[in-house]
């Protein structure tokens, strides 16, 4: 069934476009729809976490203003009228009467009036005992600052305040792995409250002090639990849990002490995780957590004695289970309405797709039965949109293509004189075609012309410098026969004046010579180059060079060389030395590279390397000199020595590195500005020499 679906897919138009549009629908949606579920239950698992972190710090909150309230309780019975003057009286009843009523309207678990050593004035039962030693006490009587916290009570001293209350404190461990069975925390954590009895001068005299004993104290949990998981704080299933862990033993919860839940969550232990990080770190912990009842996600913060010693932790969570049947049900419901939706949408694709490709699905059948030889037509089409008009633009159509073929039978009689025709057109392109290679033979005898040209050009600058040096030698010593004769030239006067026109016409076509062939520049032309641009229009001049020796150049410019200022037509001549240089010394397919880069000292380098057969060190020594040719017949010697000239006039260098066999790397360096330098130019430029009439000097 597949295969056949398919099959309509490659041949109908009409399957193609309803994949086309159902696809997204079918495939995208979905996806679409399983990613957003997945962001939704991130983002409601990370609330939920930071909703834990909250109702754990409002549950810590409350639980110390609750300590702060025993502490007021004390204060007002402490402070009161009465009590002052029962204290005054000795009134040993009515103050065991205050104490008691204390006792019961507040939820006091002990109270007592104590010494300044802790030993028992006034209790509201006995007057025999001693208070349990703490730095509380001793904080209180030092400071006289009412002071209140947590304290840990063996169950000897719970005995010493009353048997009932070690009875009262006693927690069934949970058989759980963590404890042997029937096993007892006889330990208690105690809300500690001390207030200091002054007399009329200021000074402390008596303590008050009194104990709400937290194991089992499900109504002071209850008080909590009510402030953070009030009404419509949870879900209608939902459950929230306070707690209060000693060591790592529930003591106390908010559930009922009648609940089966509140027996199993008494006593059980909590996670070694929470354990370490909370009493053996001291820090918070937040996380899903498995308690008596089922899965919460709960937090629990740090709680420390007045010692600051860690001794328990609060416990605060809500039940899981309800949330996620909650979310789980939402989700459902989500995705059964996604899925109806889907399946109209498909349906309704379905049958509107059929009824808009009839027509289509007629035309195809029209040119099937036109292929076959039929004249058929697609007739009356109801549809008015725009595949109804092209129906009956198709008939149109149909019938001018009828009238179409008549008219190319009769025109087929004059297909002769066409083919005449079309044959005159094709001669005449072929003579356009010989004429156009002709033209292409005549550029190509140019080029060779021009390398020829080029060739004379460096033949023509070591004539010119060759007759440079016997003219200056030659006026020189002119000059030196004028001094010696001291003014007794008048018989060879016209002869004096005919050798130093004849000198000065040799210096002229000398200077054409220099002029033409660029080997050594005759003016100062300086300006600011682009040095990138300069290489690029340089790699150009020489590429037909490169490319008769099928020689590779590539070019790395730096990102920004910025500009120079030099003679561009002297830089460009070094360049082309260079360049011509060193595709003479590659073998065929060899590699050129010519670079820019800046140094530290913003000088721009520019090197020029070649993969050739390099260069030994004997030859090396004399690569710059003048008439220095490694070429045998072929060069002049006098490219790099003029090129070196050039560079160190304007303050550059010119240095050469070459390995035999791996290659020579030519590199350039100039400055920004030139530092002109006419002594070394004197060497290889003709205008290092000033010549008149009448004096001759060597600068």
């Amino acid at each position: 069934m597949n295969i056949r679906f398919f099959e309509r897919v490659r041949h109908s138009f009409r399957y193609k476009l309803l994949l086309l549009v159902l696809l997204p629908l079918l495939v995208f949606i979905p996806v679409l729809v399983v990613f957003s579920l997945e962001r939704t239950y991130s983002f409601a698992a990370a609330q939920l976490a930071h909703k834990v972190h909250t109702d754990i710090n409002v549950a810590r909150a409350s639980f110390m203003r609750q300590q702060e309230k025993y502490l007021q309780a004390i204060s007002r019975l402490a402070e009161s009228h009465a009590f002052y003057l029962a204290l005054n009286r000795e009134d040993v009843e009515r103050i065991k009467n205050q104490l008691q009523l204390l006792k019961v309207t507040e939820g006091f678990d002990f109270v007592h009036v104590v010494d300044l050593k802790g030993g028992w004035l006034f209790d509201d039962s006995t007057f025999v005992g001693e208070a349990k030693p703490s730095p509380l006490i001793e904080d209180v009587v030092h400071s006289g600052v009412p002071r209140v916290g947590l304290e840990l009570y063996s169950s000897a001293y719970l005995i010493r305040e009353h048997a009932s209350l070690a009875r009262q404190a006693r927690v069934l461990l949970a058989n759980d792995g963590r404890a042997e069975a029937n096993n007892i925390e006889q330990r208690a954590m105690v809300v500690r409250a001390v207030y200091p009895i002054k007399n009329n001068r200021g000074q402390t005299i008596a303590l008050m002090e009194g104990g709400v004993l937290l194991n089992h104290n499900s109504a002071l949990l209850k008080t909590i639990h009510s402030l953070v998981y009030g009404p419509g704080a949870l879900p209608k299933e939902g459950k929230g849990l306070v707690s209060v862990v000693l060591d790592d033993v529930r003591v106390a919860t908010n559930l009922s002490q009648k609940s089966q839940e509140e027996v199993r969550t008494l006593g059980s232990h909590i996670p070694k995780a929470v354990h370490e990080q909370v009493i053996e770190r001291g820090e918070s912990w937040v996380g899903e957590v498995t308690i008596p009842g089922g899965l919460y996600l709960a937090g629990y913060q740090p709680l420390h004695d007045y010692r600051n010693n860690v001794i328990g932790m609060l416990e605060a969570g809500y039940l899981v289970a309800p949330l996620k049947q909650a979310y789980l049900r939402d989700m459902v419901m989500f995705g059964v309405l996604l899925l109806l939706i889907v399946v109209f949408a498909t349906l309704f694709g379905i049958l509107g797709a059929r009824r808009m490709f009839k027509p289509i699905e007629r035309m195809a059948d029209v040119v099937r039965a036109q292929e076959e030889g039929d004249d058929l037509r697609i007739g009356e089409i109801k549809s008015r949109d725009e595949i109804g008009a092209l129906a009956r633009r198709f008939d149109h159509m149909l019938d001018l293509l009828h009238e179409r073929n008549a008219e190319i039978q009769r025109a087929a009689d004059n297909l002769e004189q066409q083919v005449e025709e079309r044959t005159r057109e094709l001669k005449l392109k072929n003579t356009h075609l010989k004429d156009s290679l002709e033209l292409l033979r005549k550029t190509r005898s140019q080029l060779v012309m021009a390398e020829k040209f080029s060739a004379l050009g460096e033949l023509t600058a070591g004539i010119a410098h060759e007759i440079n040096n016997p003219t200056a030698v030659i006026l020189g010593n002119m000059d030196i026969v004028i001094e010696e004769l001291n003014g007794a030239t008048g018989p060879v006067a016209t002869e004096v004046s005919l050798i130093y026109e004849q000198v000065y016409r040799i210096r002229n076509i000398v200077e054409k010579l220099l002029k033409y062939s660029r080997a050594s520049p005759i003016s100062l032309n300086l300006e600011d180059v682009d040095v990138k641009k300069l290489v690029e229009d340089t790699v150009m001049l020489v590429r037909h060079e490169a490319e008769r020796k099928h020689a590779v150049i590539i070019t790395e410019p730096s990102a920004d060389n910025g500009l120079i200022r030099i003679d561009a037509q002297e830089l460009q001549q070094v360049l082309i030395n260079l360049l011509i240089n060193a595709i003479h010394a590659v073998d065929k397919r060899g590699t050129i590279r010519i670079s820019t880069q800046v140094s530290e000292n913003d000088d721009v380098m520019i090197r020029v390397a070649d993969d050739g057969e390099g260069i030994d060190r004997d030859t090396i020594d004399r690569i710059f000199d003048p008439f220095y040719s490694t070429k045998g017949n072929v060069g002049t010697g006098l490219g790099l020595s003029v090129s070196y000239g050039l560079i160190h006039r304007y303050g550059g260098n010119l240095e050469v590195s070459s390995k035999p066999g791996k290659g020579t790397v030519f590199t350039v360096t100039l400055r920004r500005d030139p530092k002109l330098s006419p002594q070394v130019h004197a060497l290889f430029d003709l205008h290092s020499y000033e010549f008149n009439r009448d004096e001759v000097r060597h600068e």
